[in-house]
C-alpha cells in the first residue's frame, strides 16, 4: 500500500523534483551503507571483547549484533537524510545547477518541496522503527543477552578470574565453566570478615533458585570449609557434600525492566513522567527527520568559489546539538523540571527558528517580504 503510495506520488512530481529526489536517494543510500558499515563494525568489536573475556558464548554474537544494529537505525537514518541533503545540494551549488533551477522559477521554497517529500517518507518508516520494531528489538536483546550472561558467567562469576563482591570482603574465583552442564568446577571463595577468616573450596557449584524467595544461591558440591579464628591457633575444617551459599554481591539485578523495552502503547497509557518522556522520545524521532531536512536546505547554500562541503562541518556540529538537546529534555523532563505539556517539543522550535533565519536571508520569502513592503507603504 504505502509503495502505491509512493508511486503515484513521485508521478505527479515535476521532472525536476523526481530528479532532486532520485540523487538524494543515491546519496542517502551511499550514506547509510557508510555509517551501518562502521557501527556495525564498533558492535561488533565490542561484543567480541566480551566474548573473549567470558561475558557470554559466542553463539549469541550474530543475534546480538544485528538487534543492536536494529536499534541504532533511527538515529542513522535521520543522520543519513540530513547528510544526503547537504551533499546533494552541495554538488547542485558547486556545479550551478541551482542557479538555473532558480531561473527557471524553482525559489527556495518550491526547492524544499521534493525534499520534504522524501522526509515524509523516511519519517513514515523512521516512526515504524521507533513505536515498534525498536522496543522489541531491545527487549529481545536483553533477555538474549541475560541469558548468555546467565550461562557464560554463573552466578554472576566469570571463570578464571578473581571478583571481590560489592560492599564486602569476599573474593571468589572458579577455575573453568562447564556450560552445558551449569557448573563452575574448582571454586574457591576466600572470606576476611569479623574475627575469622574462611577459605571455602568446592569441586563444583550451580546456581540455584529458592522456590519460596525466588532468590539465587550457589550450590557448592564436594568440598572443604577451613575456619580460623583471629587471636588463636585453633583453625577447623569441616568436609560437605552440599553447601548453600548466599553472595550479597551477586544479587541478581537483571529483571530490572528498562523504558526503552516497554511496549508504545503501554507508555501511551502511563502517567510517570519516566515513561511519558520515553513516548515522548520515540514520537521525536520522525520529527526530527523533517526539522533535518528543512534545516539541510539552507544550510546547504555556498557558492561555486567555496565547494560543495564547505558548509558541512557546521552542519554535522548543528546535527550533533541537536540531538544532544533532545536527549537533555529527555531527562529533564523525566526529573520534572520541565511541565509534560512543553516536554521535548521545545528543542524543535530552535533548529526550525535558524533555517526559518536562513530562508529569509537567502530570499526564499520574496513573496512575503513584497507584502510586508506593500503594508508599510
Amino acid at each position: 500500500m504505502l509503495i502505491v503510495y509512493c508511486e503515484s506520488l513521485l508521478l505527479g512530481l515535476s521532472i525536476i523534483s523526481r530528479y532532486l529526489i532520485r540523487e538524494t536517494s543515491v546519496s542517502f543510500l551511499a550514506v547509510v551503507s557508510i555509517l551501518l558499515v562502521v557501527i556495525v563494525g564498533g558492535s561488533f568489536v565490542r561484543l567480541l571483547a566480551q566474548v573473549a573475556d567470558g561475558s557470554f558464548s559466542a553463539g549469541v554474537l550474530l543475534p546480538l549484533l544485528g538487534l543492536s544494529t536494529i536499534g541504532s537505525l533511527s538515529i542513522l537514518m535521520s543522520v543519513s537524510l540530513f547528510l544526503a541533503v547537504m551533499v546533494t545540494l552541495g554538488r547542485l551549488y558547486a556545479d550551478s545547477e541551482i542557479t538555473a533551477l532558480r531561473a527557471s522559477g524553482m525559489g527556495g521554497l518550491a526547492l524544499l518541496k521534493p525534499f520534504l517529500i522524501l522526509g515524509l517518507l523516511i519519517a513514515t518508516l523512521q516512526a515504524m522503527l521507533t513505536l515498534w520494531l525498536e522496543p522489541w528489538s531491545d527487549q529481545v536483546y536483553q533477555q538474549l543477552k541475560a541469558e548468555a550472561t546467565q550461562t557464560a558467567d554463573l552466578g554472576g562469576i566469570p571463570p578464571g578470574r578473581f571478583v571481590t563482591l560489592e560492599k564486602t570482603n569476599q573474593v571468589v574465583y572458579a577455575e573453568s565453566l562447564d556450560s552445558k552442564g551449569g557448573l563452575l568446577k574448582n571454586i574457591y571463595l576466600f572470606n576476611d570478615e569479623g574475627d575469622q577468616q574462611q577459605v571455602i573450596v568446592a569441586a563444583q557449584a550451580k546456581q540455584v533458585s529458592d522456590p519460596e524467595t525466588g532468590k539465587k544461591y550457589l550450590q557448592l558440591l564436594n568440598g572443604d570449609w577451613f575456619i580460623n579464628d583471629r587471636g588463636s591457633l585453633s583453625s577447623r575444617l569441616i568436609q560437605y557434600e552440599v553447601l548453600g551459599l548466599f553472595l550479597p554481591g551477586l544479587d541478581n539485578v537483571r529483571g530490572r525492566v528498562r523504558p526503552k523495552t516497554i511496549p508504545t502503547m503501554v507508555l501511551a497509557k502511563s502517567d510517570d513522567l519516566r515513561l511519558q518522556s520515553e513516548l515522548q522520545w520515540r514520537l521525536a524521532s520522525p520529527v526530527m527527520v523533517l526539522v533535518l531536512v528543512i534545516l539541510a536546505v539552507p544550510l546547504s547554500y555556498t557558492s561555486p568559489r567555496k565547494g560543495r562541503f564547505a558548509s558541512l562541518g557546521v552542519a554535522v556540529l548543528g546535527c550533533i546539538l541537536y540531538f544532544n538537546l533532545l536527549a537533555v529534555a529527555r531527562d529533564w523532563m523525566a526529573s520534572g523540571d520541565t511541565p509534560r505539556w512543553l516536554g521535548v517539543w521545545w528543542v524543535h522550535f530552535l533548529p526550525l527558528t535558524v533555517a526559518a533565519v536562513l530562508l529569509w536571508r537567502q530570499g526564499s520569502f520574496s513573496r512575503l517580504k513584497s507584502w510586508l513592503r506593500k503594508l508599510k507603504a
